[in-house]
């Protein structure tokens, strides 16, 4: 049984046995820019390729045939449940999590140079039944994500730093996530900028999963300006971030820092409409950060065991 057959088990369970207390949201997020803007999905998908991140296709957008998203229906009596791992580690610490940066290291370059058997190869099962397993249709993407994610290639001198972090785990399988950041040129200039991939490992071999969800993680408080700014000895006191109800583990992950990496708290928010309530991950954070530019790297595991990230930038001083 994979991985993410028994993760949708274990996630109905959490999900089931999880306090559905209710957040001050007025106290909470008094302060919170919570701009939620409906986007066009072809506008959306172009601007999250060019700039390197979990990219979407929009069906009928750049083919004639849709794509369709994978059935991913619950799975009947799975053998186990996987054990989440309450200290993600990083991949210094995990024994497999190693392998994860030179695989994503040989795809953005792959990607630069338009290769894309080999980037196609580097994607996890998930991420391939995205597009029905079709290179072809995957082929179509490229020159977008020549545009983005190539460019942790072609526009960094040297290597890209990375930041690998293992999520859950059971037996031989592992999923979690890996960040990319630093300096890198585009065209207009040079900036410090962060992008972040969902991984798989299974049985040694690190496969890619950047469309293995597409649930949106909305920034709460002061993470939801425009790269914000903190004093370099105090940080916001908790991370806060909005998820889908069937969210059923975030983690709020700073780039090359060992800071907060257990489990976010998740609570129920109270909803004015008919539509099932979101959840609120919350996070202590009271780790001492060096003045300068840091990524955050939000997680979340949805309950059918697929991963999406938001990234960004926050400035210390």
């Amino acid at each position: 049984m994979n991985l993410e057959r028994r993760l949708q088990e274990f996630f109905a369970s959490a999900d089931r046995g999880m306090p559905r207390s209710v957040v001050d949201w007025d106290e909470t997020i008094a302060d919170a820019r919570r701009g939620r803007v409906v986007r066009v999905a072809l506008v959306a998908a172009a601007a999250i390729l060019i700039a390197g991140g979990a990219a979407w296709y929009v069906n009928g957008s750049l083919a004639a045939d849709p794509i369709r998203t994978p059935d991913l229906a619950p799975a009947n009596s799975p053998d186990e449940a996987p054990s989440p791992n309450t200290s993600p580690t990083s991949a210094e610490a995990g024994s497999d999590a190693g392998i994860v940066r030179p695989r994503m290291l040989d795809w953005v370059k792959a990607i630069s140079l338009g290769d894309t058997a080999t980037a196609w190869s580097g994607l996890a099962p998930r991420s391939k039944s995205y597009f029905d397993n079709d290179i072809s249709k995957f082929e179509l993407l490229m020159p977008a994500l020549q545009e983005g994610w190539g460019t942790w290639y072609d526009g960094v001198e040297g290597e890209p730093q990375t930041d690998t972090r293992v999520m859950v785990s059971a037996g031989t399988e592992a999923g979690g996530v890996i960040t990319l950041y630093g300096e890198i040129t585009r065209e207009g200039g040079t900036s410090f900028q962060a992008n972040a991939v969902p991984f798989r490992i299974t049985d040694g071999e690190a496969l890619l999963d950047p469309f293995s969800s597409k649930i949106e993680i909305m920034p709460l408080q002061s993470l939801a300006s425009r790269n914000p700014r903190f004093p370099s000895d105090v940080l916001p006191y908790s991370f806060l971030a909005e998820v889908p109800p069937d969210i059923a583990q975030v983690n709020f992950f700073v780039a090359g820092d060992e800071g907060e990496v257990e489990d976010a708290s998740l609570q129920t928010k109270e909803s004015e409409d008919t539509q099932p309530p979101n959840l609120v991950a919350r996070a202590e954070y009271d780790a001492l950060l060096v003045r300068g530019t840091y990524a955050l790297t939000i997680a979340a595991i949805d309950a059918n065991g697929g991963i999406a990230t938001r990234t960004l930038t926050f400035v210390t001083d």
